[in-house]
């Protein structure tokens, strides 16, 4: 069977005057109706749609689709009241293989609900053979309390090798003013509920013009990370995923970033204020992002210790999810509190009120977004370059620590001001960057692990063999992440020498200098 073609119905031809129109032409067989109901799915950043995938449920079986509709990949599960969230919650096989690398962490949030309503004709040539499938189809959109109408449409199947007989069929189509295209159904729905898709990214897209002044291009960056900061809190409240946490406290790290790097930009006063009122917010969440990664690590962990002992871990992990709960209990009542929305109300404020001319201007509110990112960017790599390489085999742990710190300001400033300079070159740096990054950031995860897990092995109690094998397990653990914690260091030399390459530097300075 060919393509599927879809055409909009004119409202003046409800279902039984349009067949009845195809009946007096064509000799025709009429097809059994049928109604079926659709699920659609995806994460909060529309992790399916930007690679031009759906996921549809339809009973028990999950299909991923293209945007075509082709399925590329389906699962039946267990019974209708399973609801997978995560990729390892669907059966073993080529549609979970495909959701974990597209997914990760991330939960399937439902989309919206299809009712279809099909009731269709085989067309006959003088051979009474099927030369065109033909359904007229209503289609609803369904909550649990009541229906829409969404869309009328009448889709063809045509047979492979009557290219001829689906023409004139168009061309009989087109004499009942049916020609135009029928919106998909999936994003006709979205535009009904006024969803947009792909609304949502983590990443930094913001546009600027190398002539604005810093402080506008300032409150558009600080503008844009708030929106961030703000469509993550309900995620969070809901606890759908652990992204909702980890985006929302990126934002506040690229705002604590920007407010130390944007010198002059706002008055001093202000940005020391709003430097400490940030400070605040990200301490809120700092345990519970650790015990987040604690938790999506446990597979980690277990396989990095014999097998015998791997179910010593089980209370540790059951210890760290009941605190996690707490924590996250204890964030939430933090994000009702007075303290908290007026923190954020008096940010907007100020963002606001900045763009008027009542604020006073500081050293560099008016010169141009160009040279201030310039600016920033070649001093903190510069400065990575000075610290880098005075590391060396013997050098204590906080030079590196101190180096990521560093690194982490020199990549946010690549992002705000990505649309200043060529997209090639900059991701070109931002790769190279995040390579010395990864290194570093490793690390320090390995270091912050193994003081955590110390911790926690002080705190087991007993003398029985359940106690030895917890102490076992969690030494053991702790034996494992230091010698990766090893391995990793010494793998820095090659990964600052590869950044800090005769071309990096170059490119650096043509870009920046």
């Amino acid at each position: 069977m060919e393509t599927t073609i879809r055409l909009a119905l004119p409202d003046t031809l409800n279902r039984t005057v349009f067949l009845d129109k195809i009946t007096d032409h064509y000799n025709t067989i009429p097809e059994s109706p049928d109604i079926f109901h659709r699920s659609y799915y995806d994460t909060f950043d529309w992790r399916l749609y930007k690679k031009g995938l759906l996921l549809c449920r339809g009973g028990r079986t999950y299909q991923l689709l293209s945007q075509k509709h082709v399925v590329t990949a389906s699962a039946t599960i267990a019974s209708h009241g399973t609801k997978p969230r995560y990729w390892w919650d669907f059966p073993v096989g080529p549609l979970q293989h495909q959701l974990r690398a597209l997914l990760g962490v991330r939960a399937l949030l439902h989309l919206a609900t299809l009712k279809t309503e099909v009731h269709g004709k085989r067309l006959l040539n003088s051979d009474q053979k099927t030369v065109l499938h033909i359904r007229h189809e209503d289609v609803f959109i369904t909550n649990s309390k009541a229906e829409s109408h969404l869309q009328r449409a009448v889709v063809l199947c045509p047979m492979r090798g009557y290219p001829d007989e689906l023409r004139k069929f168009r061309l009989h189509l087109e004499r009942l003013s049916i020609n135009n295209e029928a919106a998909d159904p999936f994003l006709a729905a979205l535009k009904t509920v006024g969803v947009k898709p792909g609304s949502y990214t983590s990443k930094l897209n913001i546009a600027l013009a190398p002539d604005m002044s810093a402080r506008a291009a300032a409150r558009r960056i600080f503008f844009h990370l708030l929106r961030t900061l703000r469509q993550n809190e309900k995620g969070i409240k809901a606890d759908i995923d652990t992204e909702f946490l980890h985006d929302y406290r990126v934002a506040i790290r690229r705002t604590r970033s920007a407010l130390t790097q944007f010198k002059g930009v706002f008055p001093a006063q202000a940005t020391e204020q709003f430097k400490q009122d940030f400070a605040y917010l990200g301490k809120l969440t700092n345990r519970l992002r650790d015990l987040d990664v604690y938790l999506l690590k446990r597979q980690e962990y277990c396989d990095l210790l014999p097998e015998r002992l791997r179910p010593a871990l089980d209370s540790l992990f059951q210890n760290l999810a009941t605190e996690r709960r707490d924590e996250l209990k204890k964030f939430i009542l933090e994000m009702d509190t007075d303290n908290y929305r007026g923190t954020l109300a008096q940010w907007e404020r100020f963002l606001a009120d900045s763009k008027n001319e009542v604020m006073e201007p500081s050293t560099n509110s008016s010169i141009h977004a160009l040279n201030l990112a310039q600016s920033i960017i070649y001093k903190r790599f510069k400065k990575i370059i000075k610290i880098g390489k005075r590391i060396h085999a013997e050098s204590p742990d906080k030079e590196l620590h101190r180096l990521r710190i560093e690194c982490k300001k020199l990549r946010y400033s690549l992002e705000f001001f990505t649309s200043l300079f060529p997209k090639q070159d900059l991701d070109y740096l931002v790769k190279q960057l995040k390579k010395l990054q990864d290194n570093l950031g490793d690390f320090n995860d390995l270091h912050v692990q193994q003081v955590n897990l110390s911790q926690y092995l002080t705190t087991i109690k007993g003398v029985g063999a359940r106690t030895v094998l917890q102490a076992a397990a969690v030494g053991g653990l702790i034996t494992q992440l230091n010698t990766r914690q090893h391995e990793v260091r010494r793998s820095f030399t090659k990964s600052f020498q590869l950044f800090s390459s005769p071309e990096n530097i170059a490119l650096f300075k043509k870009l920046f200098h």
